[in-house]
């Protein structure tokens, strides 16, 4: 006989209960250089140069390099501890990783970049996400289109402003 699972603590739902909700964007971003250039940017070590107060905590490899299989941690403000795992890495053209936020949302983060006109890229950023909790399902439901691409747009600023050698704006 199987055993039985223990109910849930008083004003819990149950995993029985909850139907967990998938949404996948792709938005796509003009930058002022060449892929070449613009690539590196989409890395661990990448980041830190274009997105203010990201800091990676490195698990393999522990220098940060880009390989596939590179695992790391994030954390964002009122969010838990995200891991991360590079599970595509083509220089010049493609970077893809999954990335679990524990009791919210799994999902798999993409950019892939081609040349552009004289010396431009385009980067196409996609993200998917599936819900693990009826935390991860609201997460979802306030995560809309003109949120994403109003996010995305913000990459764009925000790496174009590096690249043209401008500092960076200053956070509150």
């Amino acid at each position: 006989m199987a055993d039985a699972a223990p109910p849930a603590p008083v004003g819990e739902a149950t995993m029985e209960d909850f139907s967990p909700q998938r949404v996948s964007r792709t938005h796509r971003i003009v930058l002022d250089a060449p892929p070449e250039r613009v690539f590196p940017l989409f890395t661990p070590l990448g980041e830190r140069a274009w997105v203010p107060g990201w800091a990676p905590r490195f698990l393999w490899p522990a220098d940060g390099a880009a390989v596939e299989g590179a695992v790391f941690l994030t954390r964002a403000a009122g969010e838990l501890e995200t891991i991360w795992t590079m599970i595509a890495y083509e220089p010049g053209r493609r970077v893809a990783y999954t990335r679990t936020t524990p009791g919210s949302r799994a999902g798999i983060v993409e950019v892939r970049c081609e040349p552009h006109g004289r010396g431009r890229t385009i980067a196409h950023v996609t993200y998917t996400y599936t819900a693990l909790s009826a935390r991860g399902n609201d997460f979802l439901a306030e995560w809309t289109e003109a949120e994403y691409r109003r996010s995305i747009d913000g990459w764009e600023t925000a790496i174009n402003t590096h690249l043209s050698g401008d500092p960076l704006p200053l956070q509150d």
